[in-house]
């Protein structure tokens, strides 16, 4: 049987489809008498508490206002012993009331009303996505499913309280089906009996009576039945004055606080009453509310204080915002504002943002959420005090020393936690401790070697090690003037490199403090060990040798390979250094150079030895590493050309300067003994002798002191054994840059084995030593004639024996011209 149309109906052409998508938006205008609307919100639909459904109430009612007049809203408060109403004016439209929360009751339960003037309720807007309001950034509400949010909680069970609305003429009765969904009846008013009726009584502190065609007038708490929200009959319930109180605590305006408890902000407020500490406010609406088992914060942290949000994204409970990093971007924009007006407050920022026990949350987007401005604020207040360093706990960690670093910068140590540093730092607002000694280090003034024999030891131990590493090999060196700073040494890569040292490294007293080493420790063993120290941390801050291929799973890194081979160079070096010595013989016509090498070395190395004129070839002592040494090094200026000097060498008997190659002969203990001769010296000359293994060009070049050759006959130069003379001198030894050793008067006479005494004391008495009885032929010791002539104060202390006898080893230099007096060590 096919369908026919209704007889008043329209007629479809032929072939014309019927449009079953059409639907007729249904408005107040079109009910004339009463009307029944259903809607597919069931009661349980939200988990609101009554306080956020009557948030939810004045917050429509505030949107509405800001709409219709484009205001922003101010409240004035005003009750007495049966009403409380919260008056709402616009800031631009002079004295009118706009809306209105009033409660009112006999013994302390009643009604409630929520006004807004010159707004309309249709019934499309309770269907979900009804609502225009994200539409509107100056609106706190966004997804607009608050009212009818509001309408679910406030009849459920807990409330049981009875909604009706009036507007647009007519009267809304909310309630619930049986099957537990809301509903609405929408009836007509007729005019004398709506105005009539719903008049304020006599003597009524509201400030207008609503018009229910113009108005939105909801009135809560009627006492009239109803269903709850299982669809039973129910006896709805009045509002208790207690009740509307803790309702009107999630709106901000309508607290009571003090002026200076609130800082205002184009980004929002912080709220310092402690009262109010640990919530949240959009727009003057609360969110959360902070207890003592949960925070009010997204991120879970505590919150100092209280914040009011202008602007933001709420999820649809509207208990938060939309997200944790919009959550802490806001707090700090507000802090942030707030410092431009009260610069003063940056303290307290500053405290907030320090604090690690508790954290609190307004830290929480820090990293990304400070402003370059407010970084400077901080650094500012925090450098304004001179006495303190600030590091973080990261620091300390990687740095355990760090409390003698900031003492040595003449500071105390202030920690603030790892955000807080980080965040400053990533401005370049604040640095390490070790940062600082080395921009202290940068700017320190240089100083001149000192010419004493320890510290030019010291300087060229530590510039032969540096040319031997490929990533120091053209670095400069500079010594400086660091004060009390704790930094020994620092790289600095700029151009071909410098490294700069502090000074106390060059001298004798503060080394020997630093290691706590012995009294009788010599110079060059000091000076060894500084030097290893001094260079593990100058490699500590290179860069791996990119040229150098290592191997990930190798155990000795390239670092730690690369001190092991310059300790072997300064094992060698000090040895050679201890051992070089120059000797005159036949006459003084002859200089025989000496030295050892440890046994420990691979075979039997060769070594070539220069002997140099000091007034053409003195620049020689300046060369470093073998490699250094050219083959254009052993002629001296003073030689005549090649070609000339084939025509007269036959004439020629004095050489200027040679280079002999020479291996090791005799052994003695662990060592192995070298020895080259140079013949036909020049008289009058001033020589000085270098030795260095070619094969080796990372070695260190041993240089020795001056030897100087006397112009006179040595025999007119001698003065006879059986005469006495005069107390003589100490001759000067000439080390680098001319520095003589102490000269100290000596009561033997000259020609007897016995030249000069040296300035080594044993409990306060100068021991003589013997220049010409080692390093050369048999020892001349004094027969016990001479022996007689020492002073009985010394003849106790120092055991002179026979010369058949064995040297005893305190007696023993330890080889180099101008050393300590010391006993000699096994190992060199």
């Amino acid at each position: 049987m096919s369908r026919q149309p209704l007889p008043n109906g329209p007629r479809r052409a032929e072939g014309e489809e019927e449009d079953y998508t059409f639907e007729e938006r249904k408005t107040l205008d079109s009910i004339v008498h009463r009307n029944t609307m259903n809607f597919q919100l069931k009661a349980n639909y939200a988990s609101l508490t009554g306080a956020e459904s009557f948030r939810e109430l004045v917050q429509n009612a505030r949107d509405a206002i800001m709409v219709s007049y484009n205001t922003e809203i101010h409240t004035v408060t005003e009750r007495n012993n049966t009403e409380i109403v919260y008056k709402m004016y616009g800031r631009s439209t002079g004295t009118e009331c706009l809306g209105y929360i009033l409660f009112r009751g006999n013994d302390g339960r009643g009604i409630v009303e929520v006004v807004n003037r010159n707004s309309r309720l249709e019934p499309y807007h309770l269907d979900l996505g009804g609502s225009a309001k994200a539409s509107n950034k100056n609106l706190a509400g966004v997804h607009g499913e608050g009212l009818k949010i509001a309408l679910l909680v406030l009849q459920r069970d807990e409330q049981n309280h009875a909604i009706r609305c009036q507007t647009g003429g007519c009267s809304w009765l909310f309630n619930f089906t049986t099957q537990g969904k809301l509903v609405a009846m929408v009836s007509r008013l007729k005019d004398g009996k709506a105005r009539n009726k719903e008049r304020h009584p006599k003597g009524s502190i509201a400030p207008f009576n609503p018009c229910y065609k113009k108005d939105v007038r909801f009135i809560i708490g009627e006492i009239k039945k109803g269903k709850n929200d299982r669809g039973e009959e129910v006896r709805r319930s009045a509002v208790k004055r207690e009740e509307f109180e803790s309702w009107c605590n999630t709106v901000l305006s309508f607290q009571e606080l003090d002026k200076d408890s609130v800082l205002k902000t184009k980004h929002g407020e912080i709220i310092m009453d402690p009262k109010h500490r640990g919530s949240l406010y959009l727009k003057g609406l609360l969110m959360r509310r902070s207890t003592r088992s949960c925070s009010a914060s997204m991120t879970g942290r505590p919150l100092k204080y209280g914040y009011n949000f202008e602007n933001g994204t709420t999820n649809r409970d509207r208990r938060a915002l939309g997200s944790p990093e919009e959550e802490g971007r806001s707090i700090l924009a507000i802090w942030q504002a707030a410092l431009v007006e009260r610069p003063e407050l940056v303290g307290e920022l500053s405290d907030i943002l320090n604090s690690s026990d508790p954290q609190w949350a307004e830290v929480s987007m820090l990293g990304i959420g400070l402003l370059p401005g407010t970084a400077d604020k901080l650094a500012q207040h925090l450098l304004s005090d001179t006495s303190k360093w600030y590091y973080s706990p990261r620091e300390r960690e990687e740095n355990p020393g760090i409390d003698t670093v900031i003492a040595s910068l003449g500071r105390q140590g202030f920690q603030l936690t790892v955000d807080y540093w980080d965040t400053l730092a990533s401005y370049g607002l604040i640095r390490t401790a070790k940062k600082g000694q080395q921009g202290r280090f940068r700017s320190a003034a240089t100083v001149t070697i000192p010419g004493d024999h320890f510290a030019q030891q010291m300087e060229r131990m530590l510039r032969a090690c540096l040319r031997a590493l490929p990533q120091t090999s053209s670095a400069k060196l500079e010594f400086v003037k660091a004060g009390c700073l704790s930094l020994r040494a620092f790289f600095q890569d700029k151009d071909d490199g410098l490294v700069r040292v502090h000074e106390r490294w060059l001298h004798r007293a503060t080394v020997r403090g630093e290691f706590a080493f012995l009294e009788d420790v010599s110079d060059i063993y000091m000076s060894v060990h500084a030097c290893k120290s001094l260079l593990k941390d100058i490699v500590e801050q290179l860069e791996d040798d990119p040229s150098i291929i290592h191997d990930a799973q190798a155990s000795v890194k390239p670092k730690e390979r690369q001190l092991v081979l310059a300790e072997q160079r300064l094992t060698e070096y000090a040895h050679q250094c201890s051992t070089l010595a120059l000797k005159t013989i036949d006459k003084d016509s002859t200089i025989v150079v000496t030295w050892e090498v440890l046994n420990s070395s691979m075979g039997n190395p060769s070594f070539e030895v220069a002997l140099h004129d000091a007034s053409t070839c003195l620049r020689l002592k300046d060369k470093l590493l073998a490699q250094d040494i050219e083959e254009n090094d052993s002629v001296c200026p003073s030689q005549v050309h090649s070609s000339q000097r084939r025509a007269t060498q036959s004439a020629q008997t004095e050489a200027c300067c040679r280079v002999e190659t020479v291996k090791g002969k005799a052994r003695v203990d662990e060592s192995i003994k070298y020895a080259a001769k140079f013949c036909n010296v020049k008289r009058g000359t001033r020589y000085f002798a270098i030795v260095y293994r070619p094969e080796k060009p990372s070695s260190l070049v041993v240089v020795s002191n001056m030897s100087d050759i006397l112009s006179a006959t040595p025999e007119t130069s001698r003065v006879p054994s059986d005469a006495r003379a005069e107390p003589q001198q100490t001759p000067s030894y000439h080390f680098t840059r001319s520095q003589a050793f102490p000269q100290t008067p000596s009561p033997f006479p000259a020609g007897q084995g016995i030249p000069h005494t040296r300035s080594v004391h044993v409990q306060g008495m100068p021991v003589p030593t013997f220049a010409g009885s080692y390093y050369g032929g048999d020892p001349q010791w004094p027969s016990p004639q001479m022996v007689s002539q020492i002073p009985a104060e010394l003849r106790r202390q120092v055991n002179y024996r026979h010369p058949a006898q064995a040297i005893p080893g305190y007696l023993r230099g330890n080889g180099v011209m101008g050393q300590p007096f010391q006993k000699r060590h096994r190992t060199g």
